[in-house]
């Protein structure tokens, strides 16, 4: 078997390469997409957790209110010596 001649050997080591370099970016362009839409669906998870956590803190603070109020309607109470 005869040896191939080194232009032909130059040529298919660029096109093996030229091949690789085309998968290689078409991989990089697909795990890209992933990447974003990973990035998106985790994104949507955090603003739902934002949103539940600012409704939380709004119940929060108002039992807070409430509570304040107790505690002075039963200031008020024993101001004026009224029974509960």
């Amino acid at each position: 078997m005869l040896p191939l001649p080194l232009n032909l050997r130059k040529n298919m080591t660029q096109l093996t390469k030229e091949y690789f370099d085309q998968r290689l970016d078409q991989q990089t362009a697909k795990l890209t997409e992933q990447n974003e839409a990973l990035a998106r669906m985790v994104k949507t998870g955090f603003d739902s957790v934002d949103k539940n956590f600012a409704r939380l803190a709004d119940t929060l603070q108002v039992r807070e209110e409430v509570n304040q109020l107790k505690v002075q309607m039963q200031e008020i109470r024993q101001a004026l010596n009224l029974k509960h």
